[in-house]
């Protein structure tokens, strides 16, 4: 744990010695029980000031503080104000004074006061960090949920007598009770889990709370602001607090630095010129203040690092970081004066600033023969005993890069001049080739095959069924300016399912496919690069018979009829199962298909049968009826006709056998 000694400030008296204490720095601790722990212990000659916080999860926007105090023998006096947006609930060897502040009884070993504290804060900072028109936005600074909260720690003041010759020295520190962790200026309540990584000559926690979602992990984060730090000066802090917070809530500013600690939205990406994790961590590393003139450079310095160290990374190319600054040029600033504030446009000292505060570190190189650069520039503010103001900012420049230098970049920071951004070459003469940068491209159709069917797509993915497997077509083309090597995994809900892995030089492309057999239910995210597919996969459909015959429909006992069924995929997924036919409720043969989406097909049977009668043949919606009987034969005789004996000479014969009767009865 840190402990820092507040600055005091004596007053001689003659009943003793008044002290007046800020706040001072706090020593940070984690955990479940360290309410519970006596953190009240100090040397004979410290007084220690305890921040104890606690959730209320019955009244959102609102965490319970103690404020506790370890007197030493010497001190027998002892005042301390409230925190702002903090009510008393209780008091213990404390009591108000009529002015709003609380007064030590002189006799209670451990006095507290407990707090109260309206947890939730609201201001404008920062911009969408995608916006080609960057604006300010109003919302949330810190903020208690009930379930979570991520609050800063409050500023109060103590005075203090005591007797003899030692003065005591003061020391604030902060706990939790319950789960949660407690930085120097910030304090994250709820679950979670932290890496630490030592980066530098600091010690660096990166909290996830459990409600958040991040975009990059853990150690990717922590792995960008460690690649940045060489490029920075030595830490004025020995521990931070990097706090990734969930996004359930409206925050007015994607990031926010204290001190010591900083939190950062968690859904922002280390692959973006607005690489808001490097951002937050260089404020961390500044330790200067600067006049009117100069506070420009409190955020340009940041914005400018953010993505200049980005690049460095290889999480961007040239062209995204040179788009990113050129924003300054933007006609909206034509009437900025950085050593102005009130002429600024909207975020000038971020956008125009970050230009500028890269067209310094640029011509410091170049003119150095890349032997200084801004670090030292950023070094010798930090370590300067005083005000940052513009006089010592042209004295630091001409001291880098000489008078000639010095006069030109003055005038991009007092008049309305504009520097314009410089090209890849220079770039690379002045901070040496550019790192290997890997672009990942998806320019052909993905192919989809399994046991249903074998196609491909593009655009968006169709739902799957388990089984299928998706084959990604992924060109990877290294667009930076020194050969190295590349892994392109292929993630699903950010984990790895395969790997892309290889080593290319400047220029160079290789082509990969990254395969995945989907299996779960549910939807899922797949990443390659900056591509990404929502797939949802869903248990197969099921065939449906659209249609039913069979001929002929009439037939002998013995004989057979071919019955066909027509089957048909009507989902917007293959589908797959078993058609089975019943004669009169007797199950058929079974007929097993794997149908894809808005397939069709056709099957046919021979059915012999044996009995009379009608017959119905069923599957799914559909019947047909049959009909088997026996066949009647009729026996006739037919009159032999005589060769040449037609009905017309019978006719004539039968006409003159009448005749001759008739002669006869006369």
């Amino acid at each position: 744990m840190r402990r820092s000694v507040g600055v005091l400030v004596l007053v001689l008296l003659l009943v003793g010695s008044l002290v007046v204490a800020p706040v001072g720095a706090s020593t940070p601790a984690t955990g479940t029980d360290q309410a519970a722990q006596s953190a009240l212990t100090a040397s004979e000659d410290e007084i220690v000031r305890t921040f104890t916080f606690s959730l209320t999860p019955g009244e959102p926007g609102v965490v319970d503080v103690r404020m506790q105090f370890a007197v030493p023998d010497q001190v027998f006096e002892l005042e301390t104000s409230v925190p702002e947006r903090a009510t008393v609930t209780d008091t213990n060897g404390f009591s108000a004074d009529g002015t709003g502040n609380y007064t030590w009884d002189g006799e209670t070993a451990s006095p507290s006061i407990s707090l109260a504290l309206d947890a939730n804060r609201t201001g404008q900072y920062h911009y969408k960090p995608g916006r080609a028109e960057p604006d300010t936005e109003s919302g949330l600074m810190f903020v208690d949920t009930g379930d979570w909260a991520l609050v800063s720690v409050p500023s109060t003041s103590v005075w203090w007598r005591y007797r003899g010759t030692t003065r005591p020295t003061f020391e604030t520190r902060t706990e939790v009770a319950g789960s949660g962790v407690a930085g120097d200026r910030m304090v994250y309540l709820g679950p979670h889990s932290t890496t630490t990584r030592d980066i530098g000559d600091q010690t660096v926690s990166l909290v996830v709370p459990d409600a958040a979602t991040l975009e990059s992990e853990p150690e990717s984060i922590l792995d960008t602001i460690e690649a940045g730090e060489q490029a920075l000066p030595p830490s004025p802090v020995e521990r931070s607090l990097l706090i990734a917070a969930p996004t359930s809530v409206e925050w007015g500013p994607y990031g926010l630095a204290q001190q010591t600690d900083a939190w950062v939205r968690a859904d922002q990406s280390v692959s973006d010129p607005n690489n808001v994790w490097v951002h937050e961590f260089v404020h961390l590393r500044q330790d200067f203040e600067t006049t009117t003139d100069t506070r420009w450079i409190r955020e340009a310095m940041p914005e400018y690092y953010a993505a200049a160290l980005t690049l460095d990374q290889g999480r961007i190319d040239f062209e995204t970081f040179a788009e990113h600054l050129e924003r300054g040029t933007n006609a909206r600033y034509d009437e900025t004066v950085l050593s102005q504030p009130d002429t600024w446009g909207s975020l000038a000292n971020y956008v125009k600033g970050a230009l500028v505060y890269g067209t310094i570190d640029y011509r410091i190189r170049a003119t150095t023969d890349r032997t200084r650069s801004a670090r030292h520039l950023f070094t010798a503010m930090n370590a300067r005993d005083g005000l940052i103001d513009q006089a010592f900012l042209d004295a630091e420049l001409a001291e880098l890069g000489g008078e000639t230098m010095a006069g030109e970049l003055d005038r991009f920071i007092t008049t309305t001049r504009t520097p314009s951004m410089w090209s890849a070459q220079d770039h690379e003469t002045a901070f040496g080739a550019s790192p290997s940068v890997f672009l990942t491209d998806v320019n052909a159709p993905i192919e989809i095959s399994g046991p249903y069917r074998n196609t491909s797509v593009t655009g968006s993915m169709p739902t799957l069924v388990p089984g299928e497997r998706i084959s990604i077509p992924v060109t990877i083309t290294n667009d930076g300016g020194t050969t190295g090597a590349y892994e392109v995994p292929l993630t699903v809900d950010g984990v790895p399912v395969a790997n892309a892995t290889g080593t290319l030089d400047s220029g160079e492309s290789a082509d990969h496919r990254l395969s995945y057999t989907v299996e779960q239910i549910g939807t899922s995210q797949l990443v390659v690069g900056t591509k990404s597919w929502t797939v949802k996969v869903a248990e197969p459909e099921t065939p449906v018979v659209t249609d039913l015959g069979a001929t002929p429909a009439t037939i002998r006992p013995g004989e057979s009829v071919t019955l066909t069924v027509a089957i048909a995929n009507q989902g917007d997924r293959p589908a797959t199962g078993t058609v089975t036919p019943r004669l009169d409720g007797t199950a058929l043969e079974p007929i097993d298909l794997d149908l894809d989406v808005n397939e069709t097909a056709e099957r046919t049977q021979q059915i012999t049968l044996e009995d009379t009668g009608e017959h119905t043949i069923t599957t799914g919606d559909r019947s047909v009826t049959i009909n088997v009987a026996e066949y009647t034969e009729t026996h006739q005789t037919t009159p032999t006709e005589t060769p040449g004996f037609t009905h017309a000479v019978g006719l004539i014969a039968l006409l003159l056998t009448s005749l001759i009767a008739g002669q006869r009865d006369q």
